[in-house]
């Protein structure tokens, strides 16, 4: 069975109900040097700990799925492929190395989760431009189906 580290989204659930790590520690009947070590990733998350976080805080022990950390890869990786070549190093999609695109998606899912969000506003705002340059007959290439004037003089 895969050792599971989750140290970060443990720190996140402990954050948002705006507890100490002594007071989540208290809750889950853990000692606080042990909920230290899970929340810096030197121990591994353990099915009786997510029981527990269950049982304590109703949280659905999903959130500390690898799936979702599978999810943020794939998607990583794909942001990573649709970046032009230029951006972020020679192609853009060999800039980034798996195994960075897994240390953000595992310690830092939010900011990983972030980044697809961005990703997919910006693919809709350029389904939103090509619309609207085909509305306007702009066929991007330079040429525009909207006459030009010359410069108005004041």
């Amino acid at each position: 069975m895969k050792k599971t580290f989750m140290g970060v989204r443990l720190r996140r659930l402990r954050e948002e109900r705006g507890m100490t790590q002594v007071a989540l520690a208290r809750a889950l009947d853990l000692s606080a040097s042990y909920l230290n070590q899970l929340e810096q990733n030197q121990r591994p998350l353990t099915v009786p700990v997510l029981l527990k976080i269950n049982a304590v805080f109703g949280v659905d022990v999903q959130r500390f799925s690898d799936d979702d950390e599978a999810r943020l890869i794939t998607g990583l990786r794909e942001v990573l492929a649709d970046l032009p070549a230029g951006v972020g190093g020679e192609g853009a999609g060999d800039a980034v190395s798996l195994a960075e695109i897994r240390e953000l998606a595992a310690g830092m899912p939010a900011v990983a989760r972030t980044l697809l969000a961005l990703h997919q506003r910006h693919r809709q705002a350029l389904e939103r431009l090509d619309a609207l340059g085909s509305q306007w007959g702009d066929d991007r290439s330079g040429a525009s189906a909207m006459p030009t004037h010359p410069p108005m003089a004041y």
